[in-house]
C-alpha cells in the first residue's frame, strides 16, 4: 500500500469495528484507472472475533453487504473497487468513492450504525483534511 497520511477522520463509532483507512483519490500516476486503487479498510480493535455476516458498507455510490465473514480480533479487511489491485481485498462491486468528499456508513445485520465517517478533499479553507490525500498518493487514516 502507499504511505498513509496520518490524520483524524471525522468518525462517529458505535462499535468495535471502525472505518480505519480511506484511499478515496489515489495518484493518477499508478498505471491504471485511478479508482481501481481506491479502498476502505475496516479494523476490529476488540479482543474478540466478530461475525460481520450480513453487515453493510454504504457510500453515495457503493452498497456492499458482507457474505459469511468473521473479522478476527486485531484484523483488518479491505473493500476495493477492483479486488485485483490489492492482495486479499474484497470487491465491493460498486462505484467509486467521491473525490471531493463522501459519507461512509458501516451497519450491522440489524441496520444499527457501527461507524460513520465524513471526509472531504482538503481543497477549501474550511476543509478539515489536508489536500495531499487528494490525488497525490496518500490515504487518510484514523489515528486516534
Amino acid at each position: 500500500m502507499l504511505p498513509a497520511l496520518l490524520l483524524i477522520i471525522t468518525s462517529f463509532s458505535f462499535g468495535q469495528i471502525v472505518i480505519n483507512e480511506i484511499h478515496y483519490n489515489p495518484s493518477i500516476n499508478l498505471g491504471f484507472e485511478d479508482a481501481d486503487y481506491e479502498f476502505v479498510e475496516l479494523f476490529n480493535y476488540s479482543d474478540n472475533d466478530i461475525d460481520i455476516t450480513g453487515w453493510s458498507f454504504v457510500s453515495f455510490e457503493i452498497h456492499y453487504e458482507f457474505g459469511h465473514h468473521i473479522l478476527g480480533s486485531g484484523e483488518y479487511v479491505l473493500l476495493c473497487r477492483n479486488a485485483n489491485t490489492y492482495e486479499g481485498c474484497i470487491d465491493h462491486h460498486g462505484g467509486s468513492l467521491y473525490n471531493d468528499g463522501d459519507q461512509l456508513w458501516l451497519r450491522d445485520n440489524h441496520h444499527n450504525i457501527i461507524d460513520y465517517v465524513v471526509y472531504d478533499d482538503g481543497q477549501d479553507n474550511h476543509d478539515e483534511f489536508p489536500p495531499q490525500a487528494d490525488a497525490e498518493g496518500p490515504s487518510i487514516e484514523l489515528i486516534n
